[in-house]
């Protein structure tokens, strides 16, 4: 569940409660929601996540803040954690600079992350590192050559891009490209994302449909309904292949 957090009179970030649980609308019950125990975090986000547990169904769950996903160190967008936008971003694919799309922006520009690294704008992480991330990139948006049309159909009608556009990128993977090459594929994607259709619920669906992560559900900040994606209109199926099948050349 992705969650607003706010700062409260004593300096502590907390979420926005939300007033049932996913399994909510399986059998109608009333759900009792408290907070359960705190999540610590190695990294981002670097606050303490709050887990919320519901009563009535007896499942915890973990409350996200807007922009991170399961198991993401890094954001997805940068936003803030009450979800506002963050200012100053920089234009094109640079606007996810501090993301989990770095990866592909140092590959575009054949930066390779390496141990040791004295580039100070680069990352110490491995190249191994580097290539995962690009793969899972580009699971998510669509990129991966052996997913069905449909899937990439929908993925593209959620982001939103042309699917000939994303037709094209996975042509490209399906090359077995270098690095620096797939980063290029990826940032010709985000480079099409505009700022008035951008949104981390977009990016978060897309990444549910290639299926990166669970299903998620959104708290709203006013009202605190619990509620799915806004851009769930398309049935799909899970793509036969996982991001570690994709395939990069590392030369």
């Amino acid at each position: 569940m992705v969650s607003p957090y706010f700062i409260d009179t004593t300096g502590e970030l907390v979420p926005v409660l939300p007033e049932t649980c996913p399994l909510h609308d399986k059998d109608g019950r009333p759900c009792r929601i408290c907070r359960n125990h705190y999540r610590l975090r190695k990294t981002g986000p670097y606050s303490s996540l709050w887990v919320v547990k519901c009563l009535t169904h007896k499942k915890c769950f973990t409350l996200y803040p807007p922009g991170y996903t399961p198991f993401g160190r890094s954001p997805l967008i940068p936003v803030a954690a009450d979800g506002g936008k963050v200012l100053d971003l920089g234009n094109g694919a640079e606007r996810f600079r501090g993301t989990q799309f770095d990866a592909a922006l140092d590959a575009a520009q054949g930066k390779a992350w390496r141990n040791g690294n004295d580039d100070p704008g680069v990352s110490k992480h491995t190249f191994t590192t580097q290539v995962n991330h690009i793969q899972r990139i580009a699971v998510m948006l669509g990129l991966e050559p052996d997913i069905s049309d449909d899937q990439r159909l929908a993925i593209a009608q959620t982001l939103p891009l042309s699917t000939l556009f994303l037709q094209d990128g996975a042509n490209c993977f399906r090359s077995n490209p270098g690095y620096e090459e797939a980063g290029q594929a990826i940032c010709s994607i985000l480079e099409m994302l505009s700022d008035t259709t951008l949104s981390f619920e977009r990016l978060t669906e897309a990444g549910f449909q290639t299926g990166l992560w669970p299903e998620p559900f959104f708290v709203g900040s006013q009202h605190r309904h619990l509620r799915s994606s806004a851009f769930r209109h398309f049935r799909t199926r899970a793509p036969p292949t996982t991001s570690q099948d994709v395939k990069l050349s590392t030369e």
